[in-house]
Formats: C-alpha cells, structure tokens, sequence
C-alpha cells in the first residue's frame, strides 16, 4: 500500500512512503457481511474502521506520532480516518446540471494499492526488480536508477516502451560540467604523478626534518609538496618510514629536504 497524503512528514510518514497492513481495529459491535466485488469475495463492515496497523517497508519511523496505542512493534504506526483537502469539481457539462461545480471531501483511510507508481512517487526509492511499463526521455534516467541489483532486474512492458532511437535527455549544463570534471581529474592525475616521482625513498632511515624555504619551485606545478616524514628514531623496531603526502597551496613555496644524522 502507498501513503496517499503527508500526514506527519517529521515522522517519516509522507506521500508516497510505503507500508505493509498489519491489522485493522473496527468499532464494537461492527458486523460484516460477506459480499462479491470484482468477481473477489469481500467482507463490508458496518461500521468505518478507527484506525489500520502498517508497518512502513521504504523507510523507518523516524518518531512516534501524536496518538499513538500503545506497545506497538517497531516501524509500524497506527493511521487513523483522515479528511482530505477539499476538491472542486466542474459539472456544467453534466446533463441537466444547474451547478457550476461542487465541492467534495472525502474522510477515509489514508492508503491507496501500490501496484504501480509514477516515477514522481518512486524517487528516492530502490527496487529489487520491476517493469517499466511507459517512460520517455526525461523520465527514463530516474526510472532505470529505481533498480536496487542493476538493469538485469528491470522489464519492459513491450518493445514499443523504447522506440528506435530512444535516448535519455541530458541537461546541457550538466555535459559541461562533466567535460570540466574529466579535465580537471586528468591534470589533478598529471600533477600527482609527477611530483610522486620526486619524492625520496620512503625506506631511507632519516633522523629529523629540515624544512627551508625553495627558491626554485617547479613552473608547471600549481600546488607545492610538503612531506610529512614519521622517522625510523621515533618508531620502535625500526620500521619502515611512514610518508604522507599533502599538496598544499602556501604564500611562500616549501619544500622538504632529508639530512642525515651526523
């Protein structure tokens, strides 16, 4: 089932959340009368129920609501008959209608079947499999993102869904800023490489650090290298030196030199 309305937002209970029924709690004294719809046996009580157990299977409840029974499971909540907005509805096309529209507001549990869904309704949701049944350009990056255990999981409907041709849109500021990514990683890529072959042997046994100020620093390289070196003096049974690379952007250039102990 799918949560129609926002009922508590802060609680986790919002639009589109699903849930699995738990239980109904009717009146005392409610009666039942057993009944065929659509070709299914039903059960109509006589009275409205006052409430519907769901336990909530896309999210968890992030607090208790207001009203709640008590020593209730975790993750499930009680929802109780719920008054929706009201909606007006044009009937000046009916026949013999003398009203321009009427209003109407309906007071029912809060809950609707969620054998499907738009895609607006399954956003930030994953799935571990499911069927695409209509789709289009804008929409079908979102869709396809829903699978949980990647594109094996997800049907189409027929091959009509995806036309010849079909292609998901892309906004054109968004292959911009990915052609400047690319470019950015490979010069990032570029830079690092280089200065790691400057660095010294990780595995020569130095003392103590000398930093002075470099004159020289390379003219193709934007960030200067400060190496922060764990000695084998401070380390008990000698191991290896320990060398952490840093790209830093000083006023004034450094560089590390390595003295040995004279």
């Amino acid at each position: 089932m799918l949560i129609t309305d926002n009922l508590n937002v802060k609680c986790g209970l919002g639009q589109g959340i699903r849930v699995h029924v738990v239980d109904w709690a009717f009146p005392d004294g409610t009666t039942f009368e057993t009944m065929t719809f659509k070709n299914c046996r039903a059960r109509r009580p006589s009275a409205p129920p006052l409430f519907v157990l769901v336990e909530l299977t896309s999210t968890i409840l992030k607090a208790t609501p207001p009203g709640q029974p008590p020593n209730l499971p975790p993750n499930v909540v009680a929802l109780p008959m719920y008054k929706h907005k009201k909606a007006h509805v044009d009937v000046q096309r009916g026949p013999n209608s003398t009203r321009h529209s009427v209003t109407v507001q309906l007071t029912q549990l809060p809950l609707r079947p969620a054998n499907a869904l738009t895609t607006y309704a399954a956003q930030a949701t994953q799935f571990p499999a499911f069927v695409i049944h209509e789709t289009n350009r804008n929409e079908f990056y979102t869709q396809v993102s829903r699978a949980k255990y990647g594109v094996e999981t997800i049907s189409i409907t027929t091959p009509s869904t995806l036309p010849e041709g079909f292609t998901s849109t892309a906004r054109e500021d968004t292959d911009i800023e990915l052609e400047r990514l690319r470019a950015q990683h490979a010069r990032t890529a570029a830079v690092f490489e280089q200065e790691l072959r400057q660095l010294p042997n990780p595995y020569i046994s130095t003392s103590y650090l000398h930093l002075h100020e470099s004159r020289t620093a390379p003219a193709n390289i934007a960030h200067t290298a400060q190496i922060i070196s764990i000695t084998s003096f401070v380390m008990p049974l000698n191991l290896p030196i320990c060398i952490i690379y840093i790209l830093l952007t000083p006023i004034y250039p450094l560089a590390v030199s390595f003295s040995p102990l004279h």
